[in-house]
């Protein structure tokens, strides 16, 4: 996936930095309904902010996860 988002990325910047703009401000928009859920829905709403931070992070640093892992297979010995 986060060579796929790389990928993506590099192709599209700008509609890349769309998208990237957009799943912020769903996550922020999920993190307040987290907040002001009641207790009945607190853990689903908590799940559903963690979840969006954590893939919004993932897809931050895809680039440079991506130039990483193309680095290392780079070096790595044939067998």
């Amino acid at each position: 996936m986060v060579l796929a988002a790389a990928h993506l990325a590099q192709s599209a910047p700008r509609q890349w930095d769309e998208f990237m703009t957009a799943l912020a401000d769903y996550t922020d928009h999920k993190v307040v309904e987290c907040i002001q859920s009641s207790s009945e829905m607190l853990q689903a709403a908590q799940g559903r902010a963690q979840a969006l931070l954590a893939l919004g992070r993932l897809l931050e640093d895809c680039r440079k996860t991506a130039e990483s892992i193309h680095k290392a297979a780079a070096t790595k010995p044939p067998k």
